[in-house]
């Protein structure tokens, strides 16, 4: 009987604190498209462009998605750009625990700044440089490399089987033309 109310109050307790855990942010704010890691040639998030946070504890368990008009918040999930004295905050796409998409505001000043994710009332912060451009491609859900998203001709998928064909216009999907 004694090991049964220890076990429930340990359990307990070790879930609160799971549940209270500051958020953590793993891999720095990046190109949702790209994913260059910070200190990677190239690195940077342009302004207007969809950044990428990953790590643990940074929004609700399941996803939640943003409807339009987006917001600053999404399931209690805030994110902020600061660069030198100007904070902005960013337009919030898409939210869990461990991913979370955000629009780099236009008026994001450029260079190098912090980015802080607050979920819960507890913050994390990673460093971010804040460019003018970056464009990346999206490429396979799934895969960090791999076949491009673009589209034959603006309809058909490109894939190996049906690759585009000689002057044939090429619609390709990405982020980071700037703002």
């Amino acid at each position: 009987m004694i090991r049964s109310w220890a076990v429930r109050i340990l359990t307990a307790g070790f879930c609160t604190g799971l549940a209270l855990a500051a958020p953590q942010i793993r891999g720095g704010a990046v190109n949702a498209a790209s994913r260059i890691v910070p200190g990677l040639p190239d690195y940077g998030v342009a302004k207007g462009s969809l950044m990428y946070l990953g790590g643990q504890g940074m929004g609700p368990d399941e996803i939640v998605r943003g409807e339009f008009p987006l917001g600053e918040e999404l399931g209690g999930v805030k994110v902020s750009v600061r660069v030198g004295d100007s904070t902005v905050n960013a337009i919030m796409v898409a939210v869990s625990a461990r991913q979370v998409w955000a629009i780099v505001p236009s008026s994001a000043p450029s260079g190098s700044g912090v980015v802080t994710l607050t979920y819960n009332g507890e913050n994390a912060t990673t460093p971010i440089d804040v460019v003018d451009a970056a464009f990346g491609i999206f490429v396979t859900p799934g895969a960090t490399f791999g076949n491009a998203i673009g589209f034959n001709g603006g309809q058909e998928l490109n894939q190996f089987v049906k690759s585009a064909r000689p002057g044939q216009q090429v619609t390709l999907i990405g982020t980071g033309l700037g703002a």
